[in-house]
């Protein structure tokens, strides 16, 4: 039985639209500030190289793909079902929620203030992250079942897999000294895979990875909890 649109579901996708063209423009914006602002680290064509810019290129992506699908929804009167992209959705919200978690858990620390206080970081790092979640949880119309948390794995995944099954045999290098691994807890020359280390952060990739995975799913379910909790009070007020 098809179910027409009401009005609170009308506005919903109406502001919703609005807000991914906010996660686009400040995405862009975030880039920009990026390439101009390139230093050693994530420097020029190097920066797309980067699970940080990666991850608001895929935000931006889900923005525009679900602009069409809520127009295309507002046309025909009702909520379009896709799993399959509000999946994606899930995942591309959690991507930038675990970029702006590593940042300010492990690589702020060791910047000082300075360094996120700067427009460019900030912009990729809290301001496109905190859209992209916010936009999962408010204006995702369908209620996402807990299961589904396990996207918002895939993308970490796959980075991992870019890493070591693609850029590690091409050789290719994340910055212009020739680094061969983008973050330093994925340095398996310098950690090891299995090394327990000092306890000082310098322990094998495996348990980053691990950790890693944990703060992701942890995450997921997370946001998945905060969708479904929203979408109960919005059913229950209706």
């Amino acid at each position: 039985m098809k179910q027409t649109l009401g009005l609170v579901s009308r506005l919903r996708l109406y502001l919703g639209l609005l807000w991914k063209i906010a996660i686009i423009m400040v995405g862009g914006v975030g880039i920009l500030l990026n390439l101009e602002n390139a230093g050693d680290f994530m420097n020029g064509s190097y920066l797309f190289y980067y699970f940080t810019i990666l991850s608001n290129l895929v935000m931006m992506a889900s923005a525009i793909l679900f602009i069409v699908i809520d127009i295309v929804s507002l046309e025909r009167g009702e909520e379009a079902k896709l799993t399959f992209f509000r999946l994606f959705r899930l995942a591309s919200a959690v991507a930038v929620a675990l970029t702006m978690a590593v940042f300010f858990a492990f690589l702020l620390p060791s910047s000082g203030p300075g360094y996120a206080e700067s427009p460019a970081n900030l912009t990729v790092h809290l301001i496109l992250p905190l859209l992209g979640m916010l936009d999962f949880i408010v204006f995702e119309g369908a209620k996402t079942r807990l299961l589904q948390a396990l996207a918002g794995t895939a993308f970490p995944l796959l980075y991992l897999v870019f890493v070591y099954a693609v850029a590690g045999p091409l050789g290719l290098a994340f910055d212009p000294s020739g680094a061969k691994v983008p973050y330093f807890f994925l340095d398996y020359r310098k950690l090891g895979w299995f090394d327990l280390g000092s306890g000082n952060l310098d322990f094998g990739v495996f348990y980053w990875i691990l950790i890693l995975l944990a703060i992701v799913l942890a995450i997921s379910i997370l946001l998945v909890a905060l969708q479904k909790l929203l979408h109960l009070k919005k059913k229950r007020s209706a």
